[in-house]
């Protein structure tokens, strides 16, 4: 496991619904992006350097506006790795896996 791993991204798992779930904290040091991609990379059991680069994905920089923005109720949606991503205003973010991924 990378030293990159860090407990407080690791998402915990709903059964019911196929989520994980995850709060970036935004008061923290670390960006949403940078959430996004840990805890991606605990789900999946990956180094995320070996990971695509989310740029790929999304801008990383409208996705931490996003977060920081004053619309705690805004929704913003995007595929990575493998995984619906779903990253709330007020923090919350969630992945789905899309079929055939773990």
């Amino acid at each position: 496991m990378s030293v990159l791993h860090d407990e407080s991204v690791r998402p915990e798992f709903d059964p019911a619904s196929g989520t994980y779930r995850v709060h970036h904290d935004q008061g923290g040091t670390d960006d949403a992006s940078t959430t996004v991609v840990l805890a991606l990379a605990s789900v999946t059991g990956e180094d995320p350097l070996d990971m695509p680069p989310l740029h790929l994905a999304v801008d990383a920089d409208v996705l931490d506006a996003h977060v920081d923005g004053h619309d705690r109720d805004a929704t913003m949606a995007f595929e990575f790795h493998g995984h619906r991503v779903t990253v709330r205003g007020d923090g919350r973010v969630e992945f789905v896996p899309l079929d055939g991924a773990a």
